[in-house]
């Protein structure tokens, strides 16, 4: 048996084994990227399946905030959410302190944290829409994956920001822990967020009386 003939019959063989290896090696890649990202992916398949809002397109409130009450006989307000972000080290530079400060304050500065949104006091009231005779908490602008914070651990979720119904915005002036926002963070700007599950499908029509 020559060289030659050896090396024609493990070519075969060897070249399946080539095959294989990458072939797994690509799965194992792949099988990772979906699997870090999978809540994302999940977030773009339920906008992609349930969004059928175009930008202007009005939005609705869920009959729960137009017709329940609580047990003292009053209605319910639909929370809005705002973007706060983590501080960095310009914001620090633009602060009025000593440099020694500041130094600290960036030797501290957390570099896992996120941008997230929070509820910041800004809600749709429900008694406003009641008064009205309509559940349109707002007109549509874009769908958003943001993170929400769990402790301190950040999930991304799918919101819309919408251009809020002004006649029935207002804000919570109650100090709450809840509008509290962590001393290492700012507000990243004005835009508003509502969370799919308070969402309606349809203008609604009735309406509980709302007391003067």
């Amino acid at each position: 048996m020559t060289i030659d003939t050896i090396t024609n019959q493990k070519t075969p063989k060897y070249k399946r084994y080539k095959a294989w290896i990458i072939s797994a090696f690509i799965i194992t890649v792949i099988s990772a990227i979906f699997i870090s990202n999978r809540e994302y992916l999940d977030m773009y398949y339920i906008n992609f399946r349930y969004n059928d809002y175009e930008p202007g397109d009005k939005i609705y409130a869920k009959n729960f905030y137009l017709n329940d009450v609580n047990e003292e006989g009053e209605g319910y307000n639909l929370d809005l959410y705002q973007l706060v972000r983590p501080i960095n080290e310009s914001d620090v530079d633009a602060m009025d302190l000593d440099l020694y400060k500041k130094s600290v304050i960036k030797a501290n500065l957390n570099s896992s944290h996120k941008p997230y949104i929070m509820e910041r006091g800004w809600q749709i009231s429900g008694d406003s829409l009641c008064k009205h005779n309509s559940a349109v908490i707002g007109t549509y602008v874009r769908y958003e994956i943001v993170n929400i914070r769990l402790d301190d651990e950040f999930h991304p979720v799918l919101h819309y920001v919408i251009n809020p119904n002004r006649n029935a915005l207002i804000k919570d002036g109650i100090i709450s822990h809840k509008y509290k926002m962590p001393d290492d963070y700012l507000d990243s700007d004005s835009t508003f967020y509502v969370s799919l599950l308070d969402l309606g499908t349809n203008e609604i029509k009735t309406f509980r009386k709302v007391k003067e």
